[in-house]
């Protein structure tokens, strides 16, 4: 009988730790005329300039949920990546809400709602 119930043991655990890593991750997404964002719900989020200027400058950010979730940073550019890429702690606080985004650059500014 335990030459039955080890293999079916063994073969059950695999079966519930592929379903439990398989779940999906929220992802946010917006893009305007000048930025593109994500969010992703491990907490990580990337702000990526795709307008054309080519100097992009002074650069300051917030990103802010309804449900507390909040950060922002300032840098004077963007380096040759044109790109922020950080994380966060989220602990938990993240909803299925959009998320908003405000950018300041160059003496401009956008808002980008990321659903």
């Amino acid at each position: 009988m335990n030459n039955i119930i080890k293999p079916l043991l063994i073969v059950l655990l695999s079966a519930i730790s592929i379903i439990g890593c398989s779940e999906d991750m929220k992802i946010w997404r917006a893009q305007s005329e000048n930025w593109s964002a994500t969010f992703q719900g491990d907490g990580v989020y990337t702000i990526r300039y795709i307008g054309e200027e080519e100097n992009v400058e002074n650069i300051s950010y917030l990103l802010k949920s309804d449900t507390g979730l909040t950060a922002d940073g300032n840098m004077e550019d963007l380096g040759s990546r044109n790109e922020v890429k950080v994380q966060v702690v989220t602990d938990n606080i993240i909803s299925n809400r959009s998320i908003l985004l405000t950018i300041e650059w160059n003496d401009k500014k956008e808002e980008l709602t990321l659903e």
